[in-house]
């Protein structure tokens, strides 16, 4: 399974709420994958061609983010210079890490 990383506040957050979204430079094959620290995830395209903070704009609060324009700001940070296509993922975690460990203590 494909892993996917996130920053640590973020990480924090998908391991809270159980979603995100995310924006990436890459448009991704498989819809499975594996989120350190979190557990495994299903992850789902939502918008291609992202361009501003207004394609943000309705899915910022579960983003990790206060806003769409500071989702935004990072985003270019991160990205400059790498590429202009930009797509939006709806990531939702389907097995998380802790059932992992309880199987295993199960097991001990």
């Amino acid at each position: 399974m494909a892993e996917m990383h996130f920053l640590p506040d973020l990480t924090r957050f998908l391991r809270d709420r159980e979603e995100i979204y995310t924006v990436r430079r890459f448009r991704y094959q498989t819809h499975l994958c594996y989120v350190p620290n979190v557990g495994a995830c299903e992850r789902k395209m939502v918008r291609a061609n992202v361009q501003s903070s207004e394609d943000l704009a309705d899915h910022y609060l579960l983003s990790g983010f206060k806003s769409a324009e500071e989702w935004w700001k990072k985003i270019q940070a991160i990205n400059k210079g790498k590429g202009k296509s930009l797509f939006m993922y709806h990531v939702r975690v389907t097995r998380p890490t802790w059932q992992d460990q309880a199987r295993f203590n199960d097991r001990c």
